[in-house]
């Protein structure tokens, strides 16, 4: 049987390939596999979904038809020599934006593993089983769109198959037909299934005749093309999953009973989310490559891609709380269908589209929204989020409301889970706020980069009463703010907050579990390596690192100074303790300090041997130094080659200098985020694959 896709089925992966990393192959030469125990035409498939076969991964077959395969991960072999990517190459920031070839290097032809986020949307499901899909990112990866040793071992099979087999319940159907719509089912939250509700029926509802092939042919359809591939299925693919569910029908026992015929559904919905198409995308294996190995992205992988970028999801997969049957990313699916998704101007359109935008009506929250795969970049890259998962003792410690201890306590714990009106209205948590400052940013869209790091326009929770604290307090701020949607925004005050650095969700996320912890050393890392793309060695391991126990009663700097400056410290505690100390003024939550250990807070530093010569110098506060970055060429860099590693899904290296020049070049014309990634998405990096020739070489 000629077939050019790829398919992975759990038996194979675990019995004949596991063990081991997930492989990659060039769709013109991929492998064939048997898989054991179920050659074509089988008539008694084991149970995909039952709990007792479900305990285990060494017994699932595949479907009848497909090709079996492994794939490999992009990792060096041991004879690959090194090549310098990320922020190893920052002492050569000024060649990376310099294009002397005139030439992008396409990335790697690749399979990309889901993480938990874009599967359990992909399924389309409101099953909450669905969130507890395995597919984690990697630890060691700076973003989670990185696709380097990421595999399926035993273990995440084996959770995978036993949640997948509840998540599909969704397409078991509604249960009560006669109610129509109106039943207690996770049917009736996939509007696709409920506009297609007349066409499933014939093989979900058991008092229709046994499905015929044309219902199944139907049906199966349906689901590759709308909650598995998002993609025209290949009739190849539509004949093995049809010869599968035949042979699970074929298990049914006369009279069917709705038990009966759920839980056929629900094998045959496993089964399809079993292969490759469920669990990896594709990037530049449609299109075969020419004579250097180069292949473009078909339409198909192309809308993928744009829309993964965008939203961390396929076009087409169903949007929660939506009605709209088409799902997400309509106008990538009306391009694709037109034939326009590789033109320029439609990808400039649809980055317009969905990166910012300005409608959002719940009013509680700002009007001001990012897409999903944008806002996942800032959250990840700027790592706000983290100080929902940190112990915080004290939050009032050393601000002006040490006399308003419980109060605070409820403030800070509102700012953490988000402090509810009357009813389910919450206000919006910290990160939510940070999440609206970035967005309105973004939507304005000029000089993004400069109001990202001196913005004094916040959005503030409003005050709910004593239940929901005084989260003004949070910044400072002496008057609660109005609920409305303008009314939340707020100018802070100059002198004492500016951008994202200085915003609470950002300061309580960099910082430990109390007010003189070295919260310093932490800020000033990531200054270090995330906004200035540098590399700060690791930590030795005859090295105590953690402050004395007998200062604790001491001032963070007092504190920091004692344990770091001393012979063996210095060295590396000089790349980040200047960076952080500007932060001092700010306590571990990012209240401002109102007294520090019996001494004015201090945010002053000295900011020498700089990666650029115009922020070495003296700095009063952390508003001082994120001006000076802010206006700094070399941060501005380090920010858009961190935007292209999250968009690509890898490190930059000195091969993608070209396109790096483009995206300066876009962003210089205004500030413009978006006409940045519009020419990286219009770039060959993005456009294009590149495959290995039989000497190895790209």
């Amino acid at each position: 049987m000629k077939t050019s896709h790829l398919v992975l089925i759990a038996g194979v992966l675990v019995s004949s390939a596991c063990q081991g990393d997930i492989r990659t192959w060039d769709a013109d030469d991929p492998p064939t596999m048997t898989a054991p125990g179920l050659d074509h035409g089988t008539s008694d498939p084991p149970d995909l979904a039952t709990g007792s076969d479900m305990s285990t991964s060494q017994d699932m077959p595949g479907i009848p038809g497909m090709d079996m395969a492994t794939t490999e991960d992009m990792g060096e072999s041991p004879t690959t020599p090194h090549i310098p990517s990320g922020n190893e190459l920052s002492p050569r920031q000024s060649e990376l934006f310099m294009c002397a070839s005139g030439e992008v290097v396409p990335s790697p032809a690749r399979l990309r593993l889901l993480d938990r986020q874009e599967w359990r949307r992909n399924v389309s499901v409101s099953n909450p089983v669905a969130d507890l899909s395995p597919f984690d990112s990697l630890q060691s990866h700076p973003f989670s769109t990185y696709v380097e040793g990421e595999s399926i071992n035993q273990e995440i099979l084996d959770v995978y198959i036993n949640m997948s087999g509840v998540a599909a319940d969704a397409w078991k159907g509604p249960g009560d037909w006669e109610r129509s719509l109106r039943w207690s089912s996770p049917f009736k939250s996939n509007p696709m299934l409920v506009a297609n509700v007349g066409l499933i029926s014939c093989l979900v509802d058991e008092r229709q005749p046994t499905p015929d092939d044309a219902c199944l042919n139907d049906v199966l359809t349906l689901l590759l093309e709308k909650a598995v591939l998002y993609r025209p299925a290949k009739q190849e693919e539509v004949d093995a999953l049809v010869a599968y569910a035949r042979a699970a029908l074929d298990r049914e026992v006369e009279p069917v009973t709705r038990a009966q015929r759920r839980d056929t559904v629900r094998q045959i919905v496993q089964a399809a989310w079993m292969t490759t198409g469920a669990l990896f995308r594709r990037e530049g294996f449609d299109n075969p490559a020419n004579a250097d190995g180069i292949s473009t992205l078909s339409d198909g992988e192309l809308a993928q891609a744009l829309a993964y970028a965008l939203g961390n999801v396929s076009p087409g997969a169903v949007v929660p709380g939506s009605s709209n049957a088409r799902g997400a990313f309509p106008s990538i699916i009306d391009a694709l269908e037109a034939g326009t998704i590789a033109r320029p101007e439609t990808i400039e359109a649809i980055v317009y589209e969905y990166a910012a935008r300005d409608d959002v009506t719940n009013v509680n929250r700002s009007v001001y929204a990012m897409s999903d795969g944008v806002l996942n970049f800032f959250r990840e890259w700027l790592g706000y989020m983290s100080y929902r998962e940190l112990t915080k003792d004290a939050p009032h410690a050393t601000t002006a409301y040490e006399d308003n201890v419980s109060q605070l306590g409820t403030t800070y714990h509102f700012a953490v889970n988000g402090p509810r009106h009357s009813g389910s209205s919450y206000e919006p948590m910290l990160f939510q706020q940070l999440d609206a400052v970035i967005a309105r940013v973004l939507f304005e869209d000029r000089d993004v980069f400069k109001q990202l790091l001196t913005t004094r326009q916040y959005y503030v929770s409003a005050d709910v009463g004593k239940d929901g604290g005084s989260p003004h307090w949070l910044y400072n701020l002496e008057n609660s703010t109005e609920p409305t949607q303008e009314g939340r925004w707020v100018n802070v005050p100059s002198d004492q907050r500016a951008g994202v650095l200085t915003h609470p969700a950002w300061l309580a996320s960099h910082a430990l579990n109390f007010e003189n912890d070295p919260n310093p050393v932490h800020r000033g890392k990531w200054i270090r390596e995330n906004l200035l793309c540098g590399v700060v060695p690791e930590v030795p391991i005859t090295v105590e690192a953690a402050l004395d126990p007998e200062t604790k009663d001491q001032s963070t700097r007092a504190r920091v100074k004692a344990k770091t400056e001393q012979e063996g410290c210095a060295g590396c505690h000089s790349l980040m303790n200047p960076l952080g100390y500007p932060f001092e003024t700010y306590n571990h939550v990012g209240i401002m300090r109102a007294d520090d250990h019996g001494s004015p807070p201090d945010g002053s530093s000295l900011l020498a041997n700089m990666p650029d010569p115009s922020l070495d110098g003296p700095v009063r506060n952390a508003v001082e130094m994120s001006e000076k970055f802010a206006d700094s060429q070399y941060v501005k860099r380090c920010f858009i080659r961190q935007n292209f590693r999250y968009y690509m899904g890898r490190d930059e290296t000195m091969a993608d200098a070209c396109v790096l020049s483009q995206m300066e070049e876009a962003y210089d014309r205004q500030g413009s985020y978006r006409e940045m990634l519009t020419a990286l998405f219009t770039s060959p990096a993005f456009l294009e694959r590149r495959h290995e020739t039989p000497g190895g070489n790209p």
